[in-house]
């Protein structure tokens, strides 16, 4: 078998065992939407299908033919067999590099450092416009409030959905901690990313949180339980969390919202 062949072998079966471990550890919602999910693991098989047909091509017997097309290959190449050899390791040296990182490396998740350099305050979310609200129902004149809200993607549906009728609501949000100046003392602001496809096309979220977050690290995800708020700054209604608890949480299985 030839060094060219091995290299390919080692290409398409890494690339495939690549994708295998990140589905099977549940990394892969690191990289891609889970809604790519089955064209992301279509791949996978393909790739492996690949491999193993190429191994099988590598180990049958050399035709005449093959011999024929090596001795062109050589022509075209000078005869330089041994450069032509140093070459192709190069390239498909280069193309290992990621496949082994994707199997060696556990990826990280956007922190703080991925809003490309925006400042807390520009990222915080406002409520939307008020003609697009659809008012909750009240009782005896009363807002009647629904279920607590449970998670940043809910949260945002029903921002979508209710606007500032949700003021008052109970709501438990986890994201990244992210402090800067541009925040108030006290003042701590939630980070999500959103993804369509994948982190490469990751938009920021913020969330304001006040009523004494407590001493947090930038970059550490949190669980924060407290109540829908809202803050008037200038001619924007920003959504304000009044924090009852904030705590230390582990990164979730999927950590960024479909967008």
């Amino acid at each position: 078998m030839s060094v060219t062949a091995v290299l390919r072998v080692v290409l398409l079966a890494g690339s495939a065992a690549m994708i295998a471990k990140l589905f099977v550890r549940g990394e892969m919602a690191r990289y891609m939407s889970p809604s790519l999910d089955p064209l992301t693991g279509l791949a996978g098989a393909v790739l492996a299908i690949l491999a193993l047909a190429e191994l099988r091509r590598a180990l049958r017997p050399r035709s005449a033919a093959d011999a024929l097309a090596d001795a062109e290959d050589d022509a075209r190449h000078g005869h330089d067999v041994q450069g032509h050899v140093v070459r192709n390791v190069f390239a498909y040296g280069v193309a290992l590099i990621p496949v082994a990182l994707g199997l060696l490396v556990t990826p990280n998740v956007l922190g703080a450092s991925g809003a490309a350099g925006a400042t807390a305050a520009s990222l915080l979310l406002t409520f939307p416009p008020a003609h697009v609200v659809v008012a909750r129902s009240s009782v005896g004149g009363a807002p009647t409030l629904a279920a607590p809200i449970d998670g940043v993607q809910a949260l945002l549906a029903r921002l979508r959905e209710s606007g500032e009728a949700e003021v008052g609501q109970a709501v438990t949000v986890e994201g990244v901690a992210m402090r800067d100046g541009s925040l108030g003392a006290g003042e701590l602001a939630i980070l999500r990313y959103a993804i369509v496809h994948c982190v490469a096309d990751a938009r920021p979220y913020a969330l304001l949180v006040t009523g004494d977050p407590g001493d947090v690290p930038t970059s550490q995800w949190v669980r924060v339980r407290g109540t829908v708020e809202r803050r008037v700054q200038g001619s924007e209604r920003l959504v304000q969390i009044v924090a009852e608890s904030v705590e230390v949480a582990p990164v979730p299985a999927n950590p960024y919202l479909a967008q």
